[in-house]
C-alpha cells in the first residue's frame, strides 16, 4: 500500500478532475527531498508518554509546549487555539489511512477557505500570504502516534494540511484535511 506525500510547495494538482502531466524524475527528488527533510526535523515517539499526554520530558530537558491533535478521515480533531512558544505537534493517528500535518501561517483577514480556494488552483508555488512552517509531523501510520518539532509558534493565524494522496492520487488536504488554528 504505498502513498506519495507530497509538500506544499510539490503536491500533485488536479484541474477539473484532469490529472496534470507529471514532471519525471526532478518532481519525485523534490518530493522524496522534502519527505527527509520533514522526517529529519520530527521527533519519533511510538507511545504516547509525550508532554501533551503528561509524560513529561527527558531529565534535563526543559518541558516544550506541546498540542496534540488526532487525525481521521479526512479532519484534524482537536483544539482551535494553541499558546504562543507552542513547539511540539503530536498526531495521533485514529484513522485507517497514514496521515502527517504541515503547517503554514496565514496573513490576517486570511481564512481557512481561502488557502482551501489556493490549493484548488493548481499553482505551485505558496500565496504571497502563506509562510511555510518548517518542521510538523511526517506520515502516521494507522494506529500510531509520533511528535513533530516546529519553531515556536508566535501569535497568529495557522493552517494544518494533511498532503499523503489518496489512491487516486488525492491530497487529503483537497478532500477537506485542513484545520485553521488561532496562536495566542
Amino acid at each position: 500500500m504505498n502513498r506519495r506525500v507530497s509538500g506544499y510547495l510539490g503536491m500533485r494538482h488536479y484541474r477539473k478532475g484532469i490529472r496534470m502531466k507529471r514532471t519525471g524524475r526532478a518532481t519525485l527528488a523534490v518530493i522524496l527531498g522534502a519527505i527527509l527533510l520533514l522526517a529529519a526535523c520530527a521527533k519519533k515517539t511510538e507511545t504516547t508518554a509525550s508532554p501533551a499526554a503528561g509524560g513529561g520530558s527527558p531529565a534535563g530537558e526543559p518541558a516544550a509546549a506541546a498540542a496534540s491533535y488526532a487525525g481521521v478521515e479526512y479532519e484534524f480533531q482537536g483544539s482551535d487555539t494553541l499558546p504562543a512558544g507552542t513547539s511540539q505537534i503530536e498526531l495521533v493517528n485514529d484513522g485507517k489511512e497514514m496521515h502527517m500535518i504541515a503547517m503554514a501561517k496565514i496573513d490576517e483577514g486570511k481564512t481557512i477557505d481561502d488557502v482551501i480556494a489556493y490549493l484548488k488552483t493548481g499553482k505551485q508555488k505558496p500565496p504571497s500570504w502563506a509562510t511555510q512552517v518548517k518542521g510538523g509531523v511526517p506520515p502516521v501510520k494507522p494506529g500510531a502516534t509520533k511528535t513533530g518539532k516546529v519553531p515556536p509558534l508566535d501569535a497568529g493565524t495557522y493552517v494544518m494540511l494533511c498532503f499523503v494522496t489518496t489512491k487516486d492520487g488525492t491530497p487529503h488536504a483537497l478532500l477537506g484535511m485542513v484545520k485553521q488554528v488561532t496562536v495566542a
